[in-house]
């Protein structure tokens, strides 16, 4: 059977392989999803260890896309800086003043990240170094330990559960749609598989899972509520998804790296998750009880 360079037969269907990358995208969401899940309904150093492994890879793998576009990240710090925010959001919730947790780790982190000022000869380069030292550390670490923020609420671990359940239905709902029927695109020039067909499938499946999710749990909100709630974590997902895409098209990367099958790096699994969670967080502050 005749092969293409990518050892994938060139006789093979277009819908066999969507199938296939599918499934594999599904095996893996599989795995995840029950470890996220023990982890959330342990909450307390069981969620953190995980959120700060997760904001450390993810970490360092934003700091190696930034710099494949030319920036001069400091590797090591924004890797610590991520791992410290999710370490002193802990901290916060288990009790602790904001000013003795939170305030001093992002003080110290600003601080350690002007290192990466040191080998630039412009200050422009300089810039560009600590904007992509601090976003790394800011977007993995800080927006992942809204995680513990959400667990820490009133039905914390319910809506920490609905948000998770939510995603997954954006991400399957709009894989399983955007792949055999996905003709016209949003933004090729950003995300050449992202189209308005896989789009709609992911909406509506976030929004389907929102509202039995919220019901399922008994979560004290309308059913309008949790409509809403689907439609912005799904308009949250697919923000986060564009934004690291851009990135990734920026520094001529397919994946932000290979650990996780049908899905390539962690981040490329986190960057639908890191701005729902501060949107799911501040719904429950706002429209919760």
């Amino acid at each position: 059977m005749p092969q293409s360079q990518a050892g994938i037969p060139t006789n093979s269907r277009p819908s066999d392989r969507n199938r296939r990358e599918l499934a594999i995208r599904s095996a893996s969401t599989a795995v995840i999803i029950p470890v996220a899940v023990a982890a959330i309904w342990a909450g307390g150093p069981w969620l953190a260890a995980l959120l700060a492994a997760a904001a450390a890879v993810g970490a360092y793998e934003l700091a190696g896309l930034a710099s494949r576009t030319g920036a001069r990240p400091n590797l090591p710090v924004a890797v610590a800086w991520s791992v410290g925010l999710v370490v002193a959001s802990h901290l916060y919730v288990s009790g602790y003043a904001l000013t003795v947790t939170v305030a001093p780790v992002l003080a110290v982190g600003a601080a350690l990240a002007l290192l990466s000022l040191v080998s630039q000869k412009t200050l422009a380069g300089a810039g560009v170094a600590w904007l992509a030292t601090a976003g790394s550390a800011l977007v993995a670490g800080g927006m992942l330990s809204f995680g513990l923020l959400l667990r820490g609420l009133a039905d914390g671990n319910e809506w920490a559960l609905a948000l998770l359940f939510i995603v997954a239905a954006a991400d399957i709902g709009g894989y399983a749609v955007g792949l055999p029927f996905g003709r016209h695109k949003i933004l090729p020039s950003i995300s050449p598989a992202k189209s308005w067909e896989g789009a709609a499938g992911g909406l509506a499946a976030s929004i389907g899972i929102s509202v039995a999710a919220i019901a399922g749990f008994d979560l004290p909100v309308s059913t309008l509520a949790a409509v809403g709630l689907g439609a912005l974590l799904w308009a949250g997902a697919l923000t986060g998804d564009f934004a690291e895409s851009a990135l990734k098209r920026r520094a001529g990367a397919k994946d932000s790296g290979g650990l996780i099958p049908g899905h390539g790096g962690v981040f490329d699994r986190l960057d639908s998750i890191v701005l729902t969670l501060v949107l799911c967080y501040y719904f429950v502050v706002w429209i919760g009880p």
